[in-house]
């Protein structure tokens, strides 16, 4: 049974597998001549562009695993837009990451930025951070240090900052997936008199 087809735009592409979601846009459906276009951007120097394939009324995106092999890691911001002879239109914005290919690279570290930077705080507390988890650098109050210079107080602050991401992003996750997340909601019944 093939997986079924997300409808909506992914956060995460892994380079080297396919990436497939399909957009249902009810003012511009792709059996009305609208064509649904993607531009991906990480940096100035590197521009994606995706274009769909009409499924009945909805815009097909499928990216082939050769083509995302060749993507570079990193964020990037992506914009939407439908076009129709000479007629465009912004369908929408957002940002999504591509990782690397677990499967062949040797480098591959599969944390979130969050993970890895609450991994390199709780290792400076215990004393046994790596050169790499010294080096990294974090951002308050528009000042950015690295991890080695901050103090034991900074450290906890950002600590707490991070558990609560890294706490959010499995929750998240975990949601995704049809998981439990963690959360109990508790309710109270009132005696009826």
């Amino acid at each position: 049974m093939a997986a079924e087809t997300p409808t909506i735009e992914p956060a995460l592409i892994t380079a080297g597998s396919t990436a497939t979601w399909k957009r249902s846009l009810s003012d511009y459906k792709a059996s009305d001549g609208w064509t649904l276009k993607y531009r991906l951007r990480k940096s100035t120097s590197t521009n994606l562009s995706i274009t769909s394939t009409a499924s009945g009324d909805d815009h097909l995106i499928s990216v082939s695993a050769a083509t995302t092999a060749g993507w570079t890691t990193g964020k990037y911001a992506w914009y939407a837009f439908v076009e129709s002879g000479s007629q465009r239109f912004d369908v929408g914005e957002g940002f999504l990451e591509v990782r690397a290919d677990p499967a062949t690279s040797s480098s591959f570290d599969g944390r979130t930025h969050a993970r890895k930077m609450l991994d390199a705080i709780e290792s400076m507390l215990e004393g046994n951070a790596s050169r790499e988890e010294q080096a990294l650098t974090i951002t308050s109050g528009g000042v950015n240090r690295q991890i080695q210079f901050c103090t034991k107080e900074e450290l906890l602050k950002f600590r707490a900052y991070y558990s609560n991401e890294v706490r959010a992003e499995e929750q998240a996750l975990a949601r995704q997936q049809g998981r439990a997340t963690g959360n109990r909601i508790l309710t109270r019944f009132k005696k009826a008199s």
